[in-house]
């Protein structure tokens, strides 16, 4: 219709037909509106806020599009040369994951130490709409670390793969786009730092039997990212896990720690139908998580210096559980709902 009044309006329509003895039947007039074209494209979150500043080389753009016309449409991202201050397309895409050498390729230093990154959308469709969003400008971090980035079509190997390679050349953030990855990873930094950072990103297990993720060694941080399984989720052998702004959901237990480690929890939900939180914890943080246990919520034993703040505990038979001997740990600020609270030292 839009090929016809591609402003918009009214429109008449009547069907006649004849036979060979000249005939005519006609049906009544009917009149439709069609309403005015609208075309808009705007960014959509977790695309990052105007003037945002990253550690990282890593800009995700996502991007929704509005189009009464039920046409096709396209979409390019652009980053501004800030050389000769011309717009140059970098993908052919309404949203995408960009990273490393092509954002350093049109980074620019400012006087503020930073380097700056302009970005926009430029989205179109075949009935001759287009729009632009507004330029965006993202600030890295002059010692920002490059990035890996993976995608759900690759396999466990390929992915274990990509991890080990990143600590071995000393990178330390892989990044997960959204999607649902099979994975039983074993992660072991010996020393070093790896973060995998998720977004919108679900791990189930490739091989059920196995753990999703099985940490060695420190430090390992898993951020933004969902994990499923109906037996183990994350073992801790060894070392220092931090999980930010996370859900986990077991059959037996979220976070299984074996030997003495420090497990920090921000801003995430831990489910584990055995234990959420299991086994021997120190010098560690859980703070504005939501726990939720059929039998244990969070059993430490030999617990140290461990603080559970501003939480959500939900054990059923015991909320929180020190056993062994426990030195210098506190519970603030927290809700516990459980037929047991148990400190056995008391």
């Amino acid at each position: 219709m839009y090929n016809i009044i591609p402003n918009g309006g009214n429109i008449t329509i009547q069907l006649s037909t004849s036979n060979p003895l000249g005939q005519i039947n006609s049906t009544g007039i009917y009149v439709y509106t069609l309403p005015p074209p609208i075309f808009n494209v705007s960014y959509a979150y977790p695309t990052p806020s105007n003037g945002t500043q990253e550690n990282i080389w890593l800009l995700g753009i996502n991007t929704n599009i509005y189009d009464n016309t039920l046409g096709q449409y396209y979409c390019q991202i652009q980053f501004l040369n800030q050389t000769s201050n011309q717009w140059v397309t970098i993908a052919n895409s309404c949203s995408d994951m960009l990273y490393n050498g092509i954002l350093q390729q049109y980074a620019k230093l400012d006087s503020n130490g930073y380097y700056s990154i302009w970005y926009r959308v430029y989205s179109y469709n075949n009935y001759g709409l287009y729009q632009y969003t507004n330029p965006q400008v993202i600030y890295i971090a002059q010692n920002a670390y490059n990035v890996s980035v993976v995608n759900n079509t690759l396999s466990n190997t390929q992915i274990q793969g990509i991890i080990d390679s990143a600590i071995n050349n000393s990178i330390p953030v892989v990044v997960f786009p959204p999607g649902v990855y099979l994975v039983n990873l074993v992660i072991d930094p010996q020393g070093k730092n790896i973060t995998l950072l998720g977004q919108n990103a679900i791990f189930e297990p490739a091989n059920p039997g196995l753990p999703v993720i099985d940490i060695k060694s420190s430090n390992v941080t898993i951020q933004n990212i969902n994990i499923n399984t109906n037996l183990f989720a994350i073992n801790v052998n060894n070392g220092v896990l931090n999980i930010i702004n996370s859900n986990i959901n077991s059959g037996l237990f979220g976070i299984n720690v074996k030997n003495p480690s420090v497990v920090n929890v921000y801003n995430s939900t831990i489910k584990g139908n055995i234990g959420s939180i299991y086994g021997y914890i120190q010098n560690s943080t859980i703070s504005n998580t939501n726990i939720q246990s059929s039998v244990w919520g969070v059993y430490i034993n030999n617990p140290y210096n461990v603080i559970i703040d501003n939480s959500n505990i939900n054990g059923q038979i015991f909320g929180v559980y020190l056993d062994g001997t426990a030195i210098n740990n506190t519970i603030k600020n927290s809700n516990i709902i459980s037929k047991y609270i148990w400190n056995k030292n008391k």
